[in-house]
């Protein structure tokens, strides 16, 4: 028979009997502590659980661990009152006993530090890692299902607690999560990443790519939680949008297939563009439309690469990337985003031609090119006609003026109200001129003239084209031109006196033998009379007349030159003939005109005319001289008579010749002092040495002079008769002599 356990039987029943826990505690406290104590109340314990009654095994069970902590079987004793608890169906208790108990099992711990076997500890270790486990893991899925921040702290301390004790536990990974989760869910953004981190690194596969994505989460939750604290318009940090981006290489390095590599992708993008870093934006939106072409947000990375790369001054690029949008965009019926594109697009063409334009701006060709293409693929861009001109301008400047003509042309005819209209008609002149087609160039600037009246450029290029058909031969158009001016622009007096300057200089040039200076200075109009249009000589004088400070003395010396050449020729066909009582009077009247008129043209101190009217006065007073030696003779004169006659002629005319003489020796003397010879100063000497010479012509006392005569003493007849300017000779008849007097010049 076992005595000794049917004794052990008996008293678990008698102790049941009389209270249990407490009865055994009262019992074993009087009588003292006995080897067999434990058993009986292991035994005890198992005895109410054997029958239902839970509770009092489970206070059995406390009792035990309280007067036996260290035993070995003090886990036994944990595990069956968790289990106790479990089959009541009450979890607080559960639950309390479990974190009641762990530590003492927990590395660590003193029941963990009293044992000596390896496999003890272990399943102590064991129990105390899934308490604390179970605990944790019923306050994550509570918080999971109400959200409460305090069942995610709980369930974070006790994640941490399993992890702090079991770093190496095969489970880390996972548990690693289930800790990020929490730190997530509560805010605590660098406890979360650093769960996620390590659950990356120490997983598998599949934890890995589901710590990476959350890392990429957290962060970017993160990032959004910075923008709320500035305001949602307000940007996030950029540290923590570089962790963003940062997070996504990560994931994508390691799983470039990742289920969510799309939405990374995108995200990185729009951090990207959004803090204006906008070399990676570029890199992560081309990414999004090359990897992922089928995604609803392809067409708008698209549009948005060429944003990034136009903001980066990639203008070419920007463009292909719109381009590319457009085409994506209409086969995906995104028309906003279309109509955007095509919008970008000539934006992107005119910023490159105008950057290639500032990089060199001596490459007159190539920039003239990108801005031609503009204008061409897209008139109905808004900057279209500045291209177009800014092409031609481009052209004109490499001297590719045939190309600058056609390109300003070409704009006239697309955009003949823009603004640069005036611009280009000019610059078509302008080129064409520089092509040396002056007749061309003269008709655009005329037309530019026309087309721009109110210009302050117009007048100037009436005159520019009147110079250029001047130069091409077209002399009456250019002077018509210039008449058009001086009737436009009245108040430009000065010009007006210089045109018409120019066009009497040539009426003046123009004159022929038959038509003297008087054709071109008409008269006004008597009554009854039409006025013939006025000569442009004859409308400069008036004007002269009015401003004579604008008047050009040359100019006006020549009239009154010429007009004296008129008068000497009227003069000069005067012929003396009998009675030369009338006829010398009428022929002095003509020389008195001409002196008159060769005069007032030296009087206006022009050199050249003033010369030459010098030798002209001159050569008619000479003259004068020459027609009275020459003059006809009375027929009922002869032999003494005849010859007293002409004594008193001879004499009239010397007076005429050396007054003529006089005058051409003041006109030499003058211009040699100042130092002024010309051909009329050459004329006016050639013509006074010939005189001299040929007045001492056979006179060789001239060359070799003899004894100083004395003159005799005149008569008392002969002093009267030398008193008159036109006297005959003291040897002539009285009455021929009264004669010559009476018909002579000085009468």
């Amino acid at each position: 028979m076992d005595i000794e356990g049917e004794a052990q039987a008996y008293l678990v029943y008698s102790l049941a009997g009389a209270g249990g826990a407490p009865a055994f505690a009262d019992y074993f406290g009087r009588v003292g502590a006995r080897p067999y104590e434990r058993r009986v109340l292991m035994a005890l314990g198992q005895h109410y659980r054997r029958y239902g009654e839970l509770a009092a095994a489970a206070a059995t069970d406390r009792l035990w661990m309280e007067r036996y902590p260290t035993d070995a079987d003090a886990l036994v004793i944990a595990q069956r009152l968790v289990e106790t608890w479990a089959r009541s169906n009450r979890p607080a208790e559960e639950r309390e006993a479990r974190l009641t108990l762990a530590p003492r099992f927990a590395p660590g711990g003193d029941w963990y530090a009293a044992q000596s076997a390896d496999s003890v500890r272990a399943a102590g270790a064991a129990f105390a890692r899934s308490s604390w486990l179970s605990v944790a893991l019923d306050h994550h899925r509570k918080a999971r299902a109400g959200g409460s921040a305090a069942e995610w702290r709980e369930a974070a301390r006790f994640y941490d607690l399993v992890l702090s004790h079991w770093p190496h536990d095969p489970d880390a990974p996972t548990l690693e999560l289930g800790a990020g989760e929490a730190g997530a869910a509560l805010g605590d953004y660098p406890a979360a990443l650093r769960h996620y981190g390590e659950a990356a690194s120490a997983g598998s596969d599949s934890i890995a790519a589901l710590a990476l994505w959350q890392r990429v989460a957290v962060t970017d939750a993160w990032y959004e939680h910075t923008r709320s604290e500035r305001g949602r318009a307000a940007l996030g940090s950029d540290s923590l949008a570089h962790a963003v981006i940062d997070a996504g290489d990560q994931l994508l390095k390691r799983f470039p297939r990742h289920t969510r590599a799309a939405d990374i992708v995108w995200r990185q993008s729009q951090l990207a563009l959004a803090h204006g870093w906008h070399q990676r934006a570029a890199g992560d939106l081309e990414q999004m439309a090359s990897r992922f072409p089928e995604d609803p947000r392809a067409p708008l990375a698209l549009s948005q690469r060429g944003d990034a790369l136009f903001q980066l001054g990639d203008f070419e690029a920007a463009g292909t990337a719109f381009e590319q949008a457009l085409a994506s965009a209409r086969r995906t019926g995104r028309d906003s985003l279309a109509h955007a594109a095509a919008r970008a697009i000539p934006v992107c063409a005119y910023r490159r031609a105008e950057a290639a334009a500032a990089s060199d701006s001596t490459a007159y060709a190539r920039n003239a090119g990108l801005f031609e293409q503009v204008a061409t693929r897209w008139p109905d861009y808004v900057h279209a006609p500045l291209a177009q001109y800014r092409a031609g301008v481009a052209y004109a400047r490499g001297g590719r003026n045939r190309d600058a003509v056609r390109v300003m042309q070409t704009l006239l005819q697309r955009f003949p109200r823009c603004e640069f209209a005036r611009d280009a008609r000019l610059q078509i002149a302008q080129s064409l001129e520089a092509l040396g087609e002056r007749d061309q160039a003269a008709l655009a600037y005329v037309e530019f003239a026309e087309r721009d009246p109110e210009d302050e450029s117009a007048g100037p290029a009436y005159l520019k084209a009147a110079d250029l058909d001047e130069a091409a031969g077209q002399v009456a158009r250019a002077d018509e031109l210039r008449l058009t001016y001086i009737r436009k622009y009245p108040g430009d007096v000065e010009t007006a006196m210089t045109l018409l300057e120019g066009m009497a200089r040539r009426e003046i040039a123009g004159l022929t033998p038959g038509h003297p200076i008087s054709t071109l200075l008409a008269p006004p109009p008597g009554r009854g009379r039409t006025a013939p249009p006025p000569s442009h000589l004859s409308d400069y004088l008036r004007r002269a007349a009015a401003r004579p400070a604008l008047a050009s003395r040359p100019l006006v010396a020549q009239v009154r030159f010429l007009q004296g050449e008129e008068a000497y020729a009227a003069f000069d066909a005067a012929r003396l003939r009998q009675p030369l009582i009338t006829s010398i009077p009428a022929k002095k009247r003509l020389l008195d005109t001409l002196l008159v008129r060769y005069r007032r043209a030296v009087d206006l101190g022009v050199s050249e005319w003033a010369h030459a009217a010098a030798l002209r006065i001159g050569q008619a007073l000479v003259g004068f001289g020459d027609a009275l030696d020459h003059s006809e003779r009375p027929a009922d004169l002869h032999g003494d008579d005849l010859k007293a006659y002409e004594g008193v002629l001879a004499d009239q005319s010397r007076a005429f010749d050396e007054r003529g003489e006089s005058v051409w020796s003041d006109l030499l003397r003058q211009s040699a002092a100042r130092g002024e010879r010309d051909d009329w100063t050459a004329q006016a000497q050639s013509a006074l040495w010939q005189r001299l010479g040929n007045r001492f012509l056979y006179q060789p006392e001239a060359e070799f002079p003899l004894v100083r005569a004395v003159a005799p003493a005149r008569s008392r007849d002969d002093s009267a008769d030398q008193d008159g300017a036109g006297a005959a000779p003291p040897d002539a008849p009285r009455g021929a002599r009264a004669r010559a007097q009476r018909e002579g010049p000085d009468r």
